[in-house]
């Protein structure tokens, strides 16, 4: 069935603050499968034909002006060049991790407000 809060919008927006690794996703202190954050969504009839957009972790600063795969490589450089990892254990420390960007967008995206 179509969720009705769903049919008078033009794309769908998740972001889920979390970290992951190797397509697991981790809430707490339990990692599950990230297909169970979105599949509901592809199924949902509602959002049928519309940008369905998962963020693994937030944008705000840049989304009324730059379009999205500009923030998305904004993002993985500044993680790339200024992050990285510390922890006592020399195996762990000094390490960075990547952002994954998976799109089949074919055109620019901006994340504005929608005007009333």
């Amino acid at each position: 069935a179509a969720a009705k809060e769903h049919v008078d919008f033009d794309s769908l927006i998740v972001c889920f603050l979390s970290h992951g690794k190797e397509g697991r996703l981790y809430a707490k202190d339990k990692h599950f499968d990230e297909k169970k954050l979105w599949n509901r969504f592809y199924e949902s009839e509602a959002l049928f034909g519309k940008p369905k957009l998962f963020f693994i972790q937030v944008m705000e600063k840049h989304s009324e002006t730059l379009d999205l795969a500009k923030m998305l490589t904004m993002v993985a450089q500044i993680i790339a060049f200024d992050f990285k990892s510390t922890h006592n254990e020399s195996l762990k420390n000094d390490k960075k991790q990547m952002p994954t960007i998976r799109s089949t967008l074919t055109g620019e995206v901006y994340l504005k407000r929608r005007p009333k």
